[in-house]
């Protein structure tokens, strides 16, 4: 069976930007749940940082953030070169890649973002993504990961493409078994979007964390 990440990189992710459009030209960045707790994090700190988006998509929360905090700058990436290429700041350095493999350098993010993405990512790709985070991440650095939460391990169809499966758990656990990695804060809400068919309920469950990476 032909890996999901292949099957994203070729032709998916464009058609889920396609299918996004409308949406994303509508979100209200401002009350964006990972950009209200960035700001929370970030209080008055003015100290120069590197930000990385994972699964950026037309990459509109992380220029927003780079025009409300001119000291960070924004890095993005995403399987669509369709949403990747519709973004038009300058500013922004963004590049088509997976989780799995980031082109940047080692030690080079003071933030990582995990923007629902990783519940679409290969099983087998699930140690790459947690070595190339810890990789990239500074000392002291935090990750915040938004995502579908479920207590459990739960893999649930994709509505859009035979043979592509939607993964839900909590994802904190890449991170969590280190004794390095600590949980700062978590917060669940229910997902706006809601598959009424789901038997059990917590399967529209999402969880934002925020995790240090200690020295």
């Amino acid at each position: 069976m032909e890996k999901q990440k292949k099957i994203f990189l070729k032709f998916e992710a464009n058609k889920f930007y396609k299918r996004n459009i409308e949406r994303l030209n509508t979100i209200n960045y401002k009350n964006d749940k990972i950009f209200v707790e960035l700001k929370n994090y970030l209080g008055i700190k003015k100290k120069k940082l590197n930000l990385l988006e994972v699964g950026c998509c037309d990459a509109g929360l992380i220029n927003f953030i780079s025009q409300h905090f001119k000291h960070i700058k924004c890095h993005g990436i995403d399987p669509s070169s369709l949403s990747i290429k519709s973004q038009k700041n300058p500013d922004l350095n963004l590049k088509v890649a997976t989780a799995d493999k980031l082109p940047f350098k080692n030690d080079m993010f003071d933030i990582l973002i995990y923007n629902f993405c990783l519940y679409l990512s290969d099983d087998e790709d699930l140690t790459k993504i947690i070595f190339e985070a810890d990789r990239v991440l500074k000392n002291n650095g935090v990750i915040f990961i938004l995502d579908f939460y479920h207590k459990q391990t739960k893999y649930i169809k994709y509505v859009h493409h035979k043979g592509v499966f939607s993964r839900k758990m909590d994802y904190s656990k890449l991170f969590l078994w280190h004794p390095k990695y600590e949980l700062i804060k978590i917060k669940k809400f229910k997902h706006k979007n809601r598959n009424i068919h789901f038997k059990d309920k917590d399967l529209n469950t999402t969880s934002l964390h925020l995790i240090k990476r200690n020295i």
